[in-house]
């Protein structure tokens, strides 16, 4: 079997991630993989790494966040595609591949070249179709998380289960939220293996300190406000904590996050560690994983952290809702709620042999059902149904 993949940008975030360990386990089995992108960065260079083929074509999103919505970014995005559609025709017809997978549903150029061709499709979707929000019903009609539709939402989800012979979510969630456009026989839901470089747990520098870490963009959806107010609400109570904070800064977030640590008293507590290539290192440091993103589709860095053996505190909302289990393998807190958070790492705190144990737990159960062959065999079978 011959694969197209189609990713919507060559940026190394959780999308790209999951792509890059679907095309290790497919490749793996022989198959013939190959990738179209739509600039160079570092996702291309990975995947020439691993010996793969890479197609650039200037394609681009059929959504736009609030800031780019206007007619003039709404025409330079048509007329894009448009350009990109017959090098998307021409790349189909050369190559000739069983089935073309889109890696987000941010795009329809692979979807539109693949009926043109007629090739199956699968929409492989890792944000959500629609959260709940502060939105009106209106603005509904064209949001889809922090994303608005070219097309509008409506007309964009038909279009995209008409164009497709399988849709993968990559949670429950998002499974659910994307059941009001694609019939049950189509829709699959599909983990990600999130593979990680184990990492020795290293000497503790400071037996008196627990160490938070938070891992994810410096941004509103993420939420690591919650972990500094629960930071000060704690220290308040006498409890030793840091927390490490970990993440590329969007939009000068970090800067309101350090005025919001100084204002109540805990700026020096709180650790910004910035992005790194590799988080593994700081979660074998770290004592509890904090994840307090409201809507997240999946939770990439739970499981990353559930793998390091550390119990997970998570909001109880979208997909990190999924991935625990209270108190078995972490524990949930109400999302949004930071004096809730606060009680979860309180217990915690107090209970060194349950952190122990609930990290066990955890990276056991983290190992057996995220991982490359389970990913590859779950994935591949999905794809020959649509072929």
């Amino acid at each position: 079997m011959k694969i197209l993949f189609v990713s919507h940008s060559s940026e190394l975030f959780g999308a790209e991630r999951s792509l890059l360990e679907a095309v290790a386990a497919l490749n793996e089995k022989g198959l013939g993989v190959e990738v179209a992108v739509p600039s160079e960065g570092e996702l291309a260079t990975k995947l020439r790494s691993l010996g793969i083929t890479v197609h650039q074509i200037p394609y681009t999103w059929w959504v736009a966040s609030p800031e780019w919505r206007g007619t003039y970014y709404h025409l330079r995005r048509k007329l894009q595609n448009l350009i990109a559609g017959p090098k998307f025709n021409r790349l189909l017809r050369e190559h000739r591949p069983d089935v073309v997978v889109t890696n987000t549903l941010t795009i329809p150029s692979g979807a539109l070249a693949a009926r043109r061709a007629k090739i199956p499709h699968v929409w492989y979707v890792h944000e959500f179709a629609r959260e709940d929000s502060d939105t009106t019903e209106a603005d509904h009609q064209k949001h889809s998380g922090n994303f608005y539709f070219d097309l509008g939402r409506r007309r964009s989800f038909a279009l995209m289960n008409k164009l497709s012979a399988r849709v993968i979510a990559n949670s429950k969630a998002v499974a659910l939220s994307l059941s009001e456009h694609v019939p049950g026989e189509k829709l699959r839901v599909l983990y990600y293996a999130v593979e990680v470089i184990p990492t020795p747990l290293p000497p503790k520098q400071n037996n008196e300190q627990l160490v938070l870490i938070c891992v994810g963009r410096l941004e509103t959806n993420k939420r690591q406000e919650d972990a500094i107010r629960a930071l000060a609400s704690l220290k308040i109570k006498g409890l030793q904590l840091r927390l490490v904070l970990i993440g590329p800064d969007v939009l000068s977030y970090e800067k309101k996050l350090r005025e919001l640590a100084s204002s109540l008293g805990v700026i020096e507590n709180v650790e910004f560690a910035g992005s790194v290539p590799d988080a593994q290192p700081y979660f074998a440091a770290a004592d509890i994983a904090l994840v307090c993103a409201r809507n997240e589709a999946f939770g990439r860095v739970t499981i990353e952290a559930m793998k390091a053996g550390k119990p997970v505190i998570g909001a109880d909302h979208g997909g990190t809702s999924e991935l625990i289990s209270d108190g078995l393998n972490g524990l949930k807190f109400a999302a949004g709620d930071s004096e809730d958070l606060a009680r979860k790492i309180e217990i915690l705190y107090h209970d060194e042999n349950m952190r122990r144990e609930m990290g066990e737990r955890a990276q056991d159960w983290a190992l057996t059902n995220f991982n490359r062959e389970k990913f590859g065999r779950d994935l591949l079978q999905i794809l020959e149904e649509a072929v």
